[in-house]
């Protein structure tokens, strides 16, 4: 008489690595496949998955929760939750200025100095840069610091430049 031993099963707890929500923990069976977790998220970031070390290691789980391979170890064990910091770009609008400027890319949690203005309006000076067309104070000076301006990947940020008029110049009249 031959008796099969039952599966081993085995806790694997989800660290999450600053990620909220999603499945903490399963149990997994020896050679089986790893049971579907809901993937936790994190704010300006993009989850890549659970693995067997912090960064680099095996990879258990893909980034839509699905197991991404059977279990194959004996004992309990953690896996670790990998991010990767979104990315995003800033266009500028000259709104009804002249000139030329690139986009500027950024990626989440990363502090960067914005391009300096490019842009020129006769009769009128440079403030800063607003989120709307139709700002008149500037929410960020030139070239300041700035970062997590959005938390969502791949998108445009769009910053319009904002101009005050310059004081008419006098008119001298002199006497014939």
């Amino acid at each position: 008489i031959t008796v099969e031993a039952e599966p081993k099963q085995y806790t694997v707890t989800l660290n999450k690595q600053s990620g909220e929500g999603g499945t903490s923990s399963v149990t997994a069976t020896y050679a089986a496949t790893m049971p579907t977790i809901t993937p936790p998220t994190r704010t300006g970031y993009t989850f890549n998955g659970y693995f067997d070390a912090t960064s680099g290691g095996t990879k258990y789980y893909n980034a839509n929760g699905s197991s991404a391979k059977n279990w194959d170890k004996t004992s309990n064990t953690t896996l670790h939750a990998q991010w990767t910091a979104n990315k995003y770009s800033v266009k500028f609008n000259a709104n009804n200025g002249t000139g030329t400027m690139s986009n500027q890319s950024f990626t989440y949690d990363v502090e960067k100095a914005l391009t300096a203005n490019a842009f020129t309006r006769k009769g009128y000076t440079f403030l800063g840069w607003a989120k709307s067309s139709s700002a008149t104070t500037a929410t960020y000076t030139d070239k300041q610091k700035v970062k997590n301006l959005t938390a969502n990947n791949n998108s445009t940020v769009n910053l319009y430049a904002v101009w005050q008029a310059l004081p008419p110049t006098p008119v001298i009249l002199k006497p014939n």
